[in-house]
């Protein structure tokens, strides 16, 4: 940078532009990208999310992953390589799958609905 406003007739504004352009194309890991998710819903939705515990009881509203779905999920280079389940017992479940459509990484899919007891498996598959 401080090379092309040094040289005559360097335009700083171009490089800046190309800079911008090479930024856009860096790839963000699968991992990053699950993360970013994450934090969206809890932003945008309230959600929280939570590793599942089975010694622990489930909350309603709140948004479970399974521990060996993330190990098994992602390779080495933390590149999405299955679908990731993500499970929750809330009414608005439904909601969801456009929200996280929404976000621009992933595509969601309501895997299973039980409107009785407003518990939802939702597969969220890369882009």
């Amino acid at each position: 940078m401080i090379n092309v406003a040094r040289q005559k007739g360097g335009n700083l504004e171009r490089k800046l532009y190309e800079l911008n352009d090479k930024a856009k194309q860096t790839k963000v890991a699968g991992a990053e990208k699950l993360y970013s998710l994450l934090v969206f819903l809890y932003d945008q939705e309230g959600i929280e999310s939570r590793l599942f515990d089975e010694q622990q009881q489930a909350e309603k509203g709140v948004l479970y992953m399974l521990e060996d779905h993330i190990e098994l999920g992602f390779d080495a280079d933390n590149n999405q390589i299955a679908p990731l389940s993500l499970l929750i017992e809330s009414e608005r479940a439904p909601e969801l799958v456009p929200v996280i459509n929404s976000h621009g990484c992933f595509i969601a899919e309501m895997k299973e609905w039980n409107a009785i007891t407003s518990q939802a498996h939702i597969l969220i598959h890369p882009v």
